[in-house]
This record gives structure tokens, sequence and C-alpha cells, in this order.
């Protein structure tokens, strides 16, 4: 059996994942990283992508958004702006606000503080999209 670890994931609203677990994976602004049981204690940024959660043999995938993962001998917690299970993702409401932030974005490429608010709501969407796609298959 695997060794594990207290991993939790909490966002403004709620506590969105507590359990023990085998593995995580998330990304950062430099790529995808992975924490196992008995990894250094550390603070490091998350970014929006998917969360990966192994457990008992199996990954379960979230979509998250930004924030920051602790890692202490104890636990390992993320603290994120957002995290929802595929099936959590209205998925049609994600498609229209990719649209609606790039049609926004191409009308506004001159007011660059602007631009860079809609690049992140196109790069939270496409993620939701993303997650939500992959679990239907």
């Amino acid at each position: 059996m695997a060794k594990t670890f207290h991993f939790e994931v909490v966002t403004p609203t709620r506590v969105f994942y507590s359990d023990d677990v085998e593995m995580v994976i998330f990304n950062r602004e430099d790529g995808e990283m992975g924490i196992m049981a008995d990894h250094m204690p550390m603070l490091v940024s998350v970014d929006v992508g998917a969360l990966q959660i192994k457990k008992e043999n199996q990954f379960t995938v979230a979509a998250v958004g930004e924030g920051f993962l602790e890692i202490t001998d104890q636990k390992v917690t993320a603290i994120l702006d957002s995290a929802e299970w595929p099936e959590e993702i209205d998925l049609e409401r994600a498609i229209r606000a990719k649209d609606s932030a790039e049609s926004r974005l191409k009308e506004l490429r001159k007011d660059k503080e602007m631009e860079v608010l809609l690049k992140a709501s196109i790069q939270r969407a496409k993620n939701r999209i993303n997650i939500a796609n992959s679990s239907q298959k």
C-alpha cells in the first residue's frame, strides 16, 4: 500500500476536499508539480488548471483556479480561489464565458489591464471546458 498524507483544498466558499491521498498534481506557472508523502515543506503558487488527486491508485480530476499550496510535515493544504468537480461545471455557461471574454478582448486590445483580466477569464473558462469534456469520455 502506498504511503499517504492528508490533503485539503479550501476555497472562499467551502472545504472542497479533505482526505488522505497518495499524490496530488497541479499546475504552476512553469509547469506541473507533483506532491507525494514526505515531500519537503514549502509554499508554492498554483495556477489555473487541472488538479489531479490520486487515492487508492485512482486519479480524480478537478478544475481549479489560482492560489497557493502549503506543504508541512502534518498535511498539504491548497488555498484556491475556485475548485470544481467536472459534474459541477456548467459547460454551456463556461463556453459562453469564454466566447464573451474572447469577443471583449478583441474589442479592447488597447486597454492592457483589461486585456490581462480577459485573458485570465479565457484561461479559466477553457480549463473548465477541458475538465468537463474529459470527464464525459
